[in-house]
Order: C-alpha cells, then structure tokens, then sequence
C-alpha cells in the first residue's frame, strides 16, 4: 500500500464479476480486497507515467512508415524492371517459336 499516511474512505461501484474476480486475485496473492486494488490502482498509475509521449511515438511511427514506403517504391521499380526483362524475353520465344514453326 502507498506510503501516505492519510487515508480516505471511497464508495466504488464496479460490476459483481469484476468484484469477483478481483477478490479472486485478492485471494492468490494473499491481500485483502482493497490492498490488492490499491496495488492495482498505484502500478496502473507507475505504468501510465512510464509509457513513452504519444507525439513522440506517432512520429517515430511516420518514420517507419516513410522508410517503408521508400523502400516499397524501390521494389516496385526493381519488380518493374523485371517485369520488362520478362515481357521480353516471352515476346523473343514467341518470335523464336513463329520461326520454328514456319521452318516446319
């Protein structure tokens, strides 16, 4: 429990299966109901001062996303130049087939 010595007293409505669970919780880790939801409050509150500046992430997000999508433009010119090289050597067979054919 939080090392403030004042305490306050709170009514809390929460669902009976939310209750439930958390005294089933209460009970494996060997805390009364209310320890284990003021531990529970305190590390959620520890976490959310951990968690790392949405502005920061969406940016380090559109980064990605640039260098993916440069790296994308990049397969699609490789798979276009491919492409051609394919296209041409299918429409050389097809010539080299009709010439066979013909000397047939």
């Amino acid at each position: 429990m939080s090392e403030d010595l004042e305490e306050v007293r709170l009514t809390l409505r929460l669902p009976a299966s939310l209750r439930d669970q958390l005294t089933q919780e209460a009970t494996n880790s060997g805390r009364s109901l209310n320890a284990e939801m003021v531990q529970r409050l305190e590390k959620s509150l520890v976490e959310a001062d951990q968690m790392p500046d949405p502005g920061a992430r969406v940016e380090e997000l559109w980064r990605r996303f640039a260098g993916i999508e440069a790296k994308l433009e990049l397969l699609e010119r490789e798979f276009g130049k491919d492409l051609d090289r394919l296209e041409s050597r299918f429409v050389d067979q097809q010539v080299e087939l009709r010439i066979l054919r013909d000397q047939n």
